[in-house]
């Protein structure tokens, strides 16, 4: 090996070097709060794979009732998103947001009069993330 090739091998090795610091894996919280008169599934899933999603926390929340998804931790880089369905419904699709890393808040309430869904979800990002800077995902 020539000496240009081995100091260009150095300085990548030490560019590439603080990388392996950024590997931190992320993690997600989801508070789900359910308004509605009707029970829901909450569902933290991994949807890297189009063809089935890997869940990575589940809930049944009944009406009026309170449950906590998380904290889990995430594959760097992965899509997650918060999936909210029905129990009896589970053959649907279900309402789906896409999470950035941190603590949401969902807040499901009862759907408006020219909606087909039953439940209308609202994503929020939770106070703990709030004071943090985070943004919402885009």
């Amino acid at each position: 090996m020539t000496r240009s090739r081995v100091r260009r091998s150095l300085l990548a090795a030490l560019l590439l070097a603080p990388l392996g610091a950024c590997s931190i894996k992320p993690t997600y919280e989801v508070r789900v709060v359910n308004e509605s008169g009707v029970t829901v599934v909450a569902t933290i899933a991994n949807t890297r794979n189009i063809a089935r999603s890997e869940t990575m926390a589940r809930a049944v929340v009944r009406p009026n009732a309170e449950a906590t998804l998380g904290p889990v931790e995430g594959v760097p880089l992965d899509p997650v998103e918060l999936q909210v369905s029905r129990p009896e419904d589970m053959h649907t699709l279900p309402d789906r947001t896409k999470l950035s890393r941190g603590v949401w808040t969902a807040t499901i309430t009862d759907a408006s009069g020219d909606s087909w869904n039953p439940f209308g979800v609202r994503v929020e990002k939770g106070r703990d993330d709030a004071a943090s800077g985070e943004k919402d995902p885009g």
